[in-house]
């Protein structure tokens, strides 16, 4: 299971509830690695979020997708505005407000 106290964990468990599925939870892991690990090793099955990193999932693992059930991890930009490089952080966040999809 992704580790409750986490943010990502924290997520988990709100659409856990809200769902209304309950679980029988082996082990707590904040390391999303090591939760394909397992579930590959056969302990289980786990909420992650989709690896863009990852070409495809290990051998003998199935990823379902939430469809309209997913959920989204809101980031933002944060830069020291007396840095040397704070106008290229400052465009970044112009491109990531102008083409970042809202909702």
């Amino acid at each position: 299971r992704y580790d409750r106290t986490s943010f990502g964990g924290r997520q988990v468990e709100r659409f856990l509830r809200d769902q209304h599925c309950q679980v029988r939870d082996v082990c707590e892991v904040d390391e999303l690695d090591a939760i394909v690990r397992l579930v590959a090793n056969g302990v289980g099955v786990a909420l992650v979020p989709e690896p863009r990193a990852l070409d495809h999932w290990p051998s003998g693992i199935r990823a379902v997708s939430l469809d309209e059930h997913t959920f989204h991890r809101d980031i933002g930009v944060v830069y020291r505005g007396d840095s040397p490089g704070h106008e290229a952080a400052r465009a970044l966040t112009v491109l990531l407000m102008e083409y970042a999809p809202q909702g």
